[in-house]
């Protein structure tokens, strides 16, 4: 009856007969051993079956509890494996126990010892149950099935040359047995995964070939699978770099998922594969195809706007419209992005925070360009409280913060604002030395705040605070290239400016040119 439950999915009340029949074996087995019945002379083959059923009825009150479990989704927990390990100890010490039974027993203790995150466990339990099912020859499917469960195991323990030889040899002892009792496909699937890992791309792209043809003869060319099949080649042309190779897969998977989404309205995939082909397309840099790319995976996405997936292509829109100096569309889809991020203000984690941050700050950017700068400044300052707060936020995070509102102030005339903001980022920069950030990235960002600081000094005509900044930055300056040598060509030219400043007023505080004194005497 527990079995007949089992096959039914009723895995409760196949649990309740399972406890049963254990209860009745151990009274029948405490009466055997009893010492009021050893004068009965018990056939001891008899008193080994019971021991064995009890072994039996321990592995099916595992495997269903499992089943019931995961049905639940609630955690196994260790009972399930004592009662494996005494059903294993019990077929260890009774006469008859059978390599059968006990490589099901390991194979299943290795079933639960995975799930329950013991891999390395499962590993020898899975190398237990093999030993055993070798032994006989009419279960190749069980054998088969511990060769790929090891094969699996191997590839999450990071033993990936082992986990290729066993799905290798999994798909060799597999292709014998029927189709319908095997993984075959699943492990060449895994198989290529793992040459993709240790970057045989080849190989991986290789096994892709073989699937797509057996996957379109099995399902035809419209059909999940095979659109899942032209998605990993086109992985594999892009990290070989071959991008029109990608671009051509991405947009195999765009047309099958296509003809999809009219037979199913599920839209995710396409979604997925045309932003997929957008940024090939950016790759290349064939923008205005990304850009097509990415609005038709827009206008498909909406029903569901509070994804990082929505928000992800919309950011990728709004940068191919910044470049083409669209500066409205771009602010535009930015817009939305914050209306989408907004939404989930509530509940965002300190990395949605810092996505919105810079969302913020992307946005400011685009209405500098505008020359709005009222609203870059709002935007900017708002990103930076963000970063303040965010637990998350790195150095270089409210430095760029802090820079950027010092530009806007500057830009709008408040020269003492602009200066407190670009003096807080210089701390952010210089708190930044010894940090993994290059020396050359922070000497680089230095140099730039400390010129706008000293360019401010200049434009209130403090020509000694704006000198010794300058100076300092010259000291900065390091390289021989083109870059640096215009940046220190023009840091030089500022100092002349300074010095025949500085000059000019000390000429005129003494009265003195030319070593005559021109001021009118005295009355």
């Amino acid at each position: 009856m527990g079995y007949f439950h089992f096959t039914k999915g009723d895995y409760a009340n196949a649990l309740l007969h399972y406890e049963n029949a254990k209860e009745e074996l151990s009274v029948t087995l405490k009466y055997f051993l009893s010492d009021n019945t050893t004068s009965l002379d018990i056939p001891q083959d008899v008193i080994s079956y019971c021991f064995l059923c009890t072994s039996a009825t321990l592995n099916c009150l595992a495997i269903s509890n499992t089943y019931l479990l995961r049905k639940q989704g609630e955690d196994f927990p260790d009972d399930l494996l004592v009662l494996l390990q005494e059903a294993l100890y019990i077929q260890e010490i009774v006469e008859g126990s059978s390599p059968r039974m006990t490589g099901t027993l390991f194979n299943n203790l290795g079933r639960i010892q995975y799930a329950m995150g013991d891999y390395f466990g499962a590993l020898t339990s899975y190398q237990s149950s093999l030993a055993q099912r070798q032994m006989i020859d009419d279960i190749q499917v069980d054998t088969a099935a511990t060769i790929f469960n090891l094969a699996e195991t191997h590839m999450v323990c990071g033993n990936l040359e082992t986990s290729i030889d066993a799905f290798k040899s999994y798909i060799l002892f597999a292709e014998s047995l029927p189709s319908e009792v095997c993984f075959i496909d699943e492990a060449k699937i895994m198989l290529a995964d793992m040459y993709s890992q240790t970057h045989e791309l080849g190989l991986a792209k290789e096994i892709y070939f073989s699937l797509l043809n057996s996957t379109i003869e099995k399902y035809g060319h419209i059909h999940e699978k095979v659109s899942s099949v032209y998605n990993e080649l086109a992985y594999l042309s892009k990290e070989e770099g071959h991008h029109r190779d990608a671009i051509y897969y991405f947009e195999k998977t765009v047309e099958i998922e296509r003809e999809l989404v009219h037979q199913s309205d599920c839209k995710t995939r396409l979604i997925t594969c045309l932003s997929n082909v957008g940024i090939m397309y950016q790759n290349i840099g064939d923008n205005d195809r990304a850009l097509v790319c990415f609005q038709e995976a827009v206008h498909l996405i909406t029903s569901f706007q509070n994804s990082r997936q929505f928000t992800a292509i919309l950011t990728r829109a709004a940068l191919l419209f910044e470049m083409k100096e669209e500066f409205s569309k771009a602010e535009l889809y930015l817009r939305e992005v914050l209306r989408s991020q907004n939404a989930a203000i509530d509940s965002e984690s300190e990395e949605e925070k810092l996505d919105r941050s810079s969302t913020l700050n992307l946005l400011g950017i685009i209405q500098c360009k505008q020359k709005v700068y009222e609203k870059a400044l709002a935007s900017f300052q708002a990103s930076y409280e963000i970063r303040k707060e965010s637990t998350g936020s790195t150095l270089a995070q409210l430095s760029n913060a802090c820079f950027n509102i010092g530009e806007c102030y500057k830009f709008i005339g408040n020269q003492e604002l602009a200066l407190k903001y670009f003096k807080e980022s210089l701390n952010y920069e210089r708190s930044m030395r010894g940090s993994e950030t290059s020396c050359t990235e922070i000497n680089q960002n230095i140099i730039s705040t400390m010129t706008q600081i000293a360019s401010i000094y200049e434009a209130v005509d403090d020509y000694d605070k704006a000198l010794s900044h300058y100076q300092e930055v010259l000291a900065l300056i390091s390289g021989s290239g083109d870059n640096a040598n215009n940046q220190r060509l023009f840091i030089m030219h500022r100092c002349k400016c300074c010095h025949e400043h500085i000059l000019r007023r000390t000429i005129f505080a003494t009265g003195l040119v030319d070593g005559r004194n021109t001021c009118a005497p005295a009355a």
